[in-house]
């Protein structure tokens, strides 16, 4: 299930990268933009974790872990569609911040939706969210290829992409 691009690295989560994923979900700036709560709560990354393998069980979605091509044990965020309902998954991703404003996310988005409308066959519509002011994820987006639907509510934008 590992994936990989010219720079990336998408493997499946393991539990070795919960220190990782504590410290950059945990970090205010990055769950600003994200469903994560803050303060991350102790033991929620191994939790997260196996959430996530148990969900790749059952082809209901798939996380993967982002890392550098050339640092492959090394989480520098994740991305994952999620809850396949009739036709639909949601993308989700967040990135560390150090890691923000080189085009790692518009590459891994690149490579993980096709891998998803490939892997689970009753798939047509990935769609995701945003906070109405985070233009970096709406760029990431729209670059992927992604239609804004516009706001979902006061706080956050839509966007869609179907097969």
């Amino acid at each position: 299930m590992t994936r990989q691009t010219d720079r990336l690295l998408l493997r499946p989560l393991v539990l070795a990268d919960c220190a990782r994923v504590r410290e950059y979900a945990g970090d205010p700036r990055v769950a600003r933009w994200t469903r994560i709560p803050h303060p991350y709560p102790g033991g929620a990354a191994a939790k997260w974790i196996a959430a996530s393998w148990a969900m790749w069980e059952r082809r209901t979605g798939v996380v993967f872990a982002i890392c550098h091509r050339d640092h492959p044990f090394e989480l520098v965020g994740t991305i994952g569609l999620y809850d396949l309902h009739a036709s639909e998954m949601e993308l989700g991703f967040w990135l560390a911040e150090a890691e923000w404003g080189q085009g790692l996310m518009t590459e891994a988005v690149a490579e993980i939706v096709p891998f998803g409308f490939d892997t689970f066959g009753r798939l047509n519509l990935v769609f995701a969210t945003c906070m109405s002011a985070n233009s970096a994820s709406a760029r990431v987006m729209q670059k992927a290829g992604f239609q804004e639907l516009g706001c979902s509510n006061a706080r956050q934008r839509r966007f869609e992409l179907f097969r």
